[in-house]
């Protein structure tokens, strides 16, 4: 029974059933089927539940903590909700007295779960190459500048990448896969999005120039692998 199922695995289960149904990579879907599989067996579970549940999700939104936002953060936060479907902007919250910036995320619930699994996953990875790189706290933060913006350029290509237009599909209830992710989510997200801001969404700055610390950030920002993971070391790859 679902309501036997933590809401944890659910989620896992859904983001994974749903990247398997929105890739075009024959061996990347049967990668994520192979897991959803499994899951639903242990679970004793049929796809057809995660489907009917999945289904009615709603565009919500999340804010998104961090212990500070600068803006290779940013960045990377708003290629990532873009990746998967959904939109950021940036507002304010009230925080222990005082207004402090807040980043929101806008999508399905399982869109989100993995925006911010990757998230936490490219910032953690950044972090740790930089500590490898130095223990000057100087050359840390540029290091951290150069390799945060260059992830979150190669992000941003794959988003552009997979621009591409789509046949649009109608959901059928009943049916035993989920429905595709398509650009009409993208659309209703930044609709979220522009009615709450106007349409003046801020976007990060750049960072220009630098040290040899940002270069060398930039260098090995080249070479991480876009391979995050939901729920831990047992969970498949969520990208290539």
């Amino acid at each position: 029974m679902v309501q036997d199922v933590d809401n944890k695995t659910l989620k896992l289960m859904r983001a994974l059933l749903a990247k398997a149904n929105g890739t075009e990579n024959e061996a990347e879907a049967a990668i994520f089927m192979a897991r959803v599989a499994k899951m639903l067996q242990d679970h004793n579970l049929q796809e057809a539940d995660l489907a009917t549940s999945d289904a009615t999700e709603p565009m919500i939104q999340r804010t998104v903590n961090s212990v500070d936002w600068n803006p290779w953060r940013i960045e990377i936060i708003d290629a990532l909700a873009n990746l998967y479907f959904g939109k950021m902007y940036i507002t304010r919250e009230l925080y222990k007295g005082k207004l402090r910036r807040a980043i929101v995320i806008v999508g399905r619930p399982h869109n989100l779960d993995i925006t911010e699994s990757m998230f936490e996953y490219l910032v953690k990875t950044t972090q740790r190459l930089a500590k490898a790189y130095s223990s000057d706290r100087k050359d840390i933060l540029q290091f951290e500048k150069g390799c945060g913006m260059r992830l979150a350029s190669r992000v941003w290509k794959l988003v552009r990448d997979s621009a591409e237009p789509v046949a649009q599909v109608t959901y059928e209830p009943g049916k035993t896969t989920l429905p595709a992710l398509y650009k009409t989510e993208l659309e209703l997200a930044k609709g979220i999005v522009d009615s709450i801001c106007g349409g003046n969404v801020a976007r990060a700055v750049g960072h220009r120039g630098g040290g040899s610390a940002v270069g060398a950030g930039q260098r090995a920002g080249d070479t991480v692998s876009l391979s995050g993971q939901i729920g831990g070391k047992g969970s498949q790859r969520l990208l290539a």
